[in-house]
């Protein structure tokens, strides 16, 4: 009996550590990375798969508020970070030495997640 829970301890702690942990390519910029820009926010030409497109920034704008800042000067303000891009992070291999292929944005990203957002002219 003692072996079987020996031998039952020993595979479960393996398959725990098995598990590559998954790293987040998050870099968090100071809090000196505060951004303000001005912008004419349209929301069919803007709108992208994390966000929304704006002056080089991707801003995280719901999209029942981009419907309502459709067509209206705006000025957003926010704490950016920078997410790292593929083409920035060290490639991977598999146990044959094969690459693996990486899903994501090619470039890094800066990022705005909780933005303010004041309209100028409506």
């Amino acid at each position: 009996m003692k072996s079987i829970l020996t031998f039952f301890f020993i595979i479960s702690t393996l398959c725990i550590y098995a598990q590559k942990p998954e790293t987040n390519n998050v870099v968090y910029a100071d809090s000196t990375k505060i951004v303000s820009f001005f912008t004419n926010f349209e929301e069919s030409k803007m709108a992208c798969k994390d966000g929304y497109a704006m002056n080089g920034y991707i801003v995280n704008i719901s999209y029942d508020q981009a419907k309502k800042l459709d067509g209206k000067k705006i000025k957003v303000t926010g704490l950016f970070t920078i997410i790292t891009g593929l083409k920035n992070l060290p490639k991977e291999y598999d146990q044959n030495g094969n690459e693996i292929i990486m899903q994501g944005r090619l470039n890094d990203i800066e990022y705005i997640d909780s933005p303010t957002i004041e309209i100028i002219t409506k």
